[in-house]
């Protein structure tokens, strides 16, 4: 007996026979689901986008991740397992001086994408990103 699941966006089916109800967007495609994270607190300038890099990359999932003027914004996709895992360690393992103030997470269609990747720091008019002070580079930060 396959095990149904349910996205927000998606009918209940069983696995592999996923249709999106009419008017509807799918966010998995074939098993795949993709997740955004919008992630505020002192996550800049502590090593943290290396740490999702390497993170997303140890978990085989594709997306990208970004400075902006509140924070971090994350974008996952790969199978809808691997991305709730990433979604769950990614809090739990945090680089020594990083801290979560407010952690969102979002359900958004899958796009077409190969690799994961850092992308440049995207501007704002207001900016709320908390920055650390001034401190030595740690050794896992130069692996």
């Amino acid at each position: 007996m396959q095990q149904l699941r349910r996205s927000d966006y998606v009918q209940w089916v069983a696995p592999g026979d996923l249709q999106a109800s009419p008017g509807i967007t799918m966010t998995e495609n074939a098993g795949q689901s993709r997740i955004r994270l919008a992630i505020a607190g002192q996550v800049q300038g502590v090593g943290f986008r290396p740490f999702v890099y390497r993170l997303a990359s140890e978990l085989q999932l594709t997306g990208w991740v970004t400075n902006d003027a509140r924070g971090v914004t994350i974008e996952v996709q790969g199978p809808a397992e691997a991305t709730e895992v990433f979604a769950a360690r990614l809090p739990a393992e945090l680089p020594p001086l990083a801290n979560i103030a407010t952690f969102d997470k979002t359900a958004i269609e899958c796009a077409d994408e190969q690799a994961f990747e850092i992308r440049p720091s995207v501007g704002g008019e207001i900016t709320d990103a908390q920055v650390t002070v001034d401190t030595a580079t740690c050794e896992d930060c130069l692996r």
